[in-house]
């Protein structure tokens, strides 16, 4: 079916990613194995209903920002939104910010800004060196800093807020249920920040870009779905082969797919691992990741990430019209330890277990082009997401009326 080649060069990467210091395959498989199809039918969902809302669009409605920003005024304006959650929940979260600004804990690039395309969520994270440990299943971190590249624009402040929410809650000893609710704590915060720079008169739509989170979901395809089920299917056998379709196809992880997608997937993640290969070995990016090996594996990370971005927008938006700011924060607290996902996703009242069922029940292979079936839940869902939608709208509605005013 593959060439025995192609294989070699797949397995000694994704045996590469699974020696590392993290276990990239292993911690987000153990997260996604019973959800993977479940979110993968889900996504295709809110992707139609994402089209609908904002007409199609495949980028942003609304315009580049064009603002400069120092970092002073950056960090003051972070400063006074932590305060009103301080006000609010009885936190202590500006006085830990102010600390880890003059601790040097945040790494702040200050390339010029024309260089860099001005979209929040641009190369900044939040890192934690850490190593596995698979008895216990979690994680023990012993290193954490933020990385901050800065675009001088106000979507700086909902950024620099992203990752220090990702800070709050990476404890020493993190459970596997971490990746998706880390990303959804810290971007239900940056809708925060979004709404109180807007609210507040701070800045005006227009200087954001309030649509990037929406199409990031759109972008978690058939092809990032794919890659998890590989990932999956080497964690539990061991290495990939043409067996490896058998597998897929009756433990329907993932994306169920016919023989042709598969040998095409493959050919595809083999001719990418190629090019990261050269992209690897150029000077710039051997000056930044050493080896060609920490490129790829980077590169890996990202893909793999995508999901986490997905579920966690879902669970943020979801929260951000059907939840609240206390309960965020209480649950920001206690991240940490050996939780599973689903105690996270009942205190959120987050329909988990419901997608589960409807989406395995409903759409059974990808041929399938029916509907998932519309329950109580997934409504919500998509009454959320709707709602968010329409609330950046009319933020941008309100720039344009006061515009026509001047």
């Amino acid at each position: 079916m593959i060439e025995k080649e192609k294989y070699d060069k797949i397995n000694y990467y994704l045996n590469l990613v699974s020696s590392k210091n993290y276990n990239l395959l292993m911690y987000n498989y153990l997260v996604y194995a019973d959800y993977l199809k479940a979110f993968g039918s889900l996504f295709d969902h809110e992707r139609n209903i994402i089209d609908k809302a904002l007409g199609g669009k495949k980028g942003n409605t609304n315009q580049k920002p064009i603002n400069e920003l120092s970092i002073f005024d950056t960090l003051d304006i972070c400063s006074s939104i932590l305060e009103s959650i301080d006000d609010m929940c009885g936190t202590s979260y500006k006085s830990e910010f102010t600390n880890l600004v003059n601790n040097g804990v945040f790494d702040f690039d200050f390339r010029d800004r024309t260089l860099l395309n001005p979209v929040v969520y641009n190369s900044s994270s939040s890192f934690q060196s850490f190593h596995i440990d698979r008895e216990k299943n979690q994680l023990n971190i012993f290193n954490r800093y933020i990385d901050v590249v800065l675009t001088h624009t106000y979507n700086d402040v909902c950024t620099i807020i992203h990752e220090f929410f990702h800070y709050t809650n990476a404890q020493k000893n993190d459970g596997y249920s971490r990746p998706v609710l880390t990303e959804a704590f810290s971007i239900y915060f940056e809708g925060y920040a979004i709404d109180y720079l807007i609210k507040n008169n701070i800045c005006s739509a227009k200087d954001l870009n309030l649509f990037s989170r929406l199409f990031e979901l759109r972008k978690i395809t058939v092809k990032s779905r794919m890659m998890m089920a590989i990932g999956g299917a080497f964690v539990t056998q061991g290495s990939i082969s043409d067996d490896t379709f058998n597998y897929l196809k009756v433990h329907k992880r993932g994306t169920v797919i016919n023989e042709e997608d598969y040998i095409k997937y493959i050919n595809n993640l083999y001719n990418t691992l190629c090019k990261y290969e050269e992209e690897g070995s150029r000077l710039e990016n051997k000056n930044r990741y050493k080896t060609v090996e920490n490129y790829i594996v980077n590169k890996f990370n990202v893909l793999l990430k995508r999901f986490n971005y997905g579920i966690g927008t879902l669970i943020a938006y979801f929260e951000m019209v059907y939840g609240n700011i206390y309960r965020m924060v209480s649950l920001n607290k206690e991240l940490s330890g050996n939780r599973d996902i689903e105690y996270y996703m009942e205190r959120l009242e987050f329909p988990l277990e419901e997608i589960k069922d409807v989406c395995e029940r409903d759409k059974i292979d990808e041929n399938d082009n029916s509907e998932i079936n519309l329950t109580e839940g997934i409504i919500k869902i998509d009454d959320a997401v709707k709602t968010i939608i329409e609330r950046y709208k009319d933020y941008l509605l309100v720039d344009n009326e006061e515009k026509k005013k001047h």
